[in-house]
């Protein structure tokens, strides 16, 4: 090679490393860019780039959901019912998958067993408390589900009230109460204390459930079960909101 060619293949090479460090400064500006608006540096935040309550979610069935400020047109059972069915309670630690759909339902049959029971109830008294059985965790189809120690932390405060607003908007859909009555609260109980002996293996000494299990054990539905089982359950009790 003579000496101009050398010159030349020096030249390509400097020019070549000039661009490829340009494109690095350029690359390292974008993720810095980036990194400030995740910190929150003062002017360069995300709630100025676009408002919380602006962020929005694609449920299942199409729709653009604003889960942080919900209109009450958007709430669907469907996506409900088909979100749900896909999220595993207790974070997934069970020895294997159970929805939260399924929860769900087994809420409103705990609620039907306790009615022929004992509590004497009227199918017109129970109907309410049924329905709030079944959607008494509706709104993690939009928040998913959260542990409990977590969600109860201070720091999870603003979750929490997205919760309440959620299942307000929920409530307002579908004709319930906006207060979840406290039967609905202890049938929840009660069918968490039946999962944690039949979906555990070793449950801690430290867990201690207020009422025993069922007696009946747990035999976990399959994602597409669950989710027929919810709009089923639903279609029975909420006849005058048709599934579409």
């Amino acid at each position: 090679m003579t000496e101009l060619e050398q010159l030349v293949a020096r030249a390509e090479e400097a020019e070549r490393r000039l661009e490829l460090a340009r494109k690095s400064i350029l690359a390292l500006s974008a993720l810095t860019v980036e990194l400030a608006r995740d910190v929150g540096e003062p002017g360069r935040t995300r709630a100025e780039e676009a408002p919380e309550s602006g962020e929005w979610i694609q449920t299942y069935s199409g729709k653009k959901f604003y889960p942080l400020n919900p209109s009450v047109e958007d709430v669907d059972v469907v996506d409900i019912a088909h979100a749900l069915s896909l999220q595993c309670r207790y974070t997934g630690h069970i020895n294997t998958f159970y929805s939260v759909a399924e929860h769900s339902v087994r809420v409103v049959d705990a609620l039907e067993l306790a009615h022929a029971h004992s509590w004497g109830k009227s199918a017109k008294e129970l109907r309410p408390l049924l329905r709030w059985g079944l959607m008494h965790d509706a709104s993690e189809a939009y928040l998913v589900d959260v542990a409990r120690p977590v969600k109860r932390s201070k720091t999870m405060a603003p979750y929490r009230e997205a919760e309440d607003r959620l299942m307000t908007a929920i409530c307002q859909r579908y004709g319930l109460p906006l207060e979840e009555p406290p039967s609905v609260k202890r049938a929840d109980v009660l069918v968490g204390a039946t999962e944690a002996r039949y979906l555990f293996t070793n449950i801690h000494p430290d867990w201690v459930f207020p009422v025993p299990p069922m007696a009946a054990p747990i035999v976990p539905w399959t994602p597409a079960e669950a989710e027929h089982r919810f709009l089923e359950c639903f279609e029975r009790l909420f006849p005058t909101y048709p599934v579409l």
